[in-house]
């Protein structure tokens, strides 16, 4: 089975928009039949009732510093969770990006990654190297196309009406978030 590490940013009060891009995503590879591990920061308000029955949610320690969680913890516990697990793919969803690409320098892994752009793009370098990039709309995706203007791009709308378009379902973000996830674990590595 292919398994998947979805990754938080270090937000110590996750907004409503990221959980449920965390929610969607894991939910979404779930139903593609993946099984999914979710790194989160101890203090979040994400919890496993937010996620389909089959993720497992992994908690960073949370010492807040400057307002926020710091950024190291995060990366420990995500090298910790890849060196125990063998995940196929790994997601970073908003500043997540940033955490799986420290992982994947810090482990030497070349691990295949996506990142997924809630709001402002990250750092060039975490976009360059990863396998796949997804943003949540257009602006998004214009603030990621002139960072990383060869990247493999897709916009990959919130499936919920008070949010995205009406006319893009659950179902229509599944099959595109699997279709983006098996192109990022078809591609050499990153």
């Amino acid at each position: 089975m292919k398994r998947a590490l979805i990754v938080s940013s270090t937000s110590a009060s996750a907004s409503a928009r990221e959980v449920l891009r965390i929610s969607n995503w894991a939910m979404a590879l779930e139903k593609n039949g993946w099984e999914v591990d979710v790194l989160v920061d101890s203090s979040t308000t994400l919890t496993e009732a937010a996620l389909g029955d089959g993720s497992n949610v992994h908690k960073a320690v949370n010492w807040p510093i400057a307002g926020g969680t710091c950024r190291f913890f995060m990366v420990l516990a995500a090298v910790r969770l890849v060196a125990r697990n063998k995940y196929s793919l790994l997601v970073g969803v908003g500043g997540g990006a940033e955490i799986v690409r420290a992982a994947d320098r810090a482990t030497l892994a070349k691990f295949k990654y996506v990142a997924d752009v809630i709001s402002s793009a990250p750092a060039g370098k975490v976009l360059k190297h990863a396998a796949a990039v997804t943003a949540i709309d257009s602006t998004a995706c214009e603030a990621v196309a002139s960072i990383a203007p060869r990247a493999r791009l897709s916009i990959l709308e919130e499936p919920h009406e008070d949010i995205g378009s009406a006319d893009w379902t659950f179902a229509m973000f599944a099959e595109a978030a699997g279709r983006v996830a098996e192109y990022a674990i078809s591609r050499g590595a990153t």
